[in-house]
């Protein structure tokens, strides 16, 4: 069974997707620390030909050993009128786009709720961004797991504690990352590659990485046909 874990992002960008997709379970590390500045409350869209960011607001954080809090511990800070300067961004930014009517309607929908924890607005995003992709996949929170180790030690046990034998990880973990516990555990390491697919966009040039709604928005049937990646068994990525 393949596991693949990761932050609960907001409206994260394609791969994450492709990330969800070609797991059997994908974890949604909500009990890891929030760091300032991360993708959990930011993304980017295209506005004018160039990347902006679209930033929900949170309560304030300093991040020091005494005050760290865990993501499912962060607020969104309601006091701002950020839900109508989203809206309104995302109206006058792609209005003319193909599948504008039913997407801003599915953003609409979500923000109309009114949602105290951040882990909880971007998981409701996500999981309408995967009805319109198509993708069905069985989600777990971290922190019903009740597991306390760290790092790689921490990776193994959530692993195990769901039945999973196999782990999909981004590159980007493979300068801290002890793949020989892997092999230890009899737990299958794979890397994932997320291809880089361009699609229709308004405006001049192609900008990537940007959230996935810039997708949903600028294609008129999205679906999953996007989410293309390839799994490179550890020791064997070159």
């Amino acid at each position: 069974m393949k596991i693949a874990i990761h932050q609960p992002n907001f409206i994260p960008w394609i791969g994450y997707f492709s990330k969800i997709e070609a797991s059997d379970i994908f974890v949604i590390l909500d009990d890891a620390e929030y760091s300032k500045g991360s993708l959990i409350n930011r993304n980017k869209i295209k506005i004018n030909n160039s990347a902006h960011w679209l930033t929900v607001p949170i309560e304030n954080v300093k991040n020091n050993i005494e005050e760290s809090k865990k993501i499912y511990e962060i607020k969104i800070d309601n006091k701002q009128n950020w839900k109508k300067k989203h809206i309104s961004t995302l109206k006058q930014y792609y209005s003319k786009s193909p599948n504008y009517i039913d997407i801003i309607k599915m953003i609409e929908e979500v923000y109309s709720k009114d949602f105290e924890y951040l882990y909880e607005f971007n998981i409701q995003l996500i999981n309408h961004i995967c009805v319109k992709l198509g993708i069905q996949k069985k989600m777990i929170f971290s922190s019903s797991l009740n597991i306390n180790s760290k790092s790689t030690e921490r990776i193994i046990e959530i692993i195990k504690k769901i039945g999973g034998n196999i782990y999909l990880s981004g590159h980007g973990a493979k300068s801290y990352q002890n793949e020989s516990m892997f092999v230890k555990n009899n737990i299958e390491l794979y890397y994932i590659d997320i291809e880089q697919v361009t699609y229709p966009q308004q405006g001049s040039g192609f900008i990537s990485s940007l959230s996935v709604i810039d997708y949903l928005f600028n294609v008129e049937k999205p679906n999953k046909e996007i989410l293309i990646y390839k799994l490179t068994k550890a020791g064997n990525e070159n």
